[in-house]
């Protein structure tokens, strides 16, 4: 403990005791974490592609009437968004400066 707060400031403390990290490891029920939440990610993950390809898929099949226009509306946004961001930082940059 001396060791962490020691003047002029230790970067790198030695020895290293490898015991430390088997001992954390133990502590808690680290192995069945792991896996819940490798298989919660996992799970989630799978059911967002599936979900989202069966909208896409779905949406895809729908005849839009004007359709051009419709397609244009989301490279707009992100036109317009860009440059709202980029205003609100020079609102803020001339308020605080």
């Amino acid at each position: 403990m001396s060791e962490l707060f020691s003047i002029p400031i230790r970067w790198w403390i030695w020895p290293l005791h490898g015991s430390n990290y088997a001992s954390a490891l133990h502590a808690i029920p680290f192995w069945t974490e792991l896996r819940n939440t490798v298989f919660l990610s996992f799970s989630i993950v799978i059911g967002a592609i599936l979900s989202s390809s069966f909208a896409a898929y779905g949406l895809a099949k729908i005849v839009w009437p004007n359709y051009s226009g419709i397609r244009t509306l989301p490279m707009i946004v992100i036109f317009f968004a860009g440059q709202r961001y980029f205003m609100q930082g020079i609102s803020f940059s001339t308020d605080v400066g």
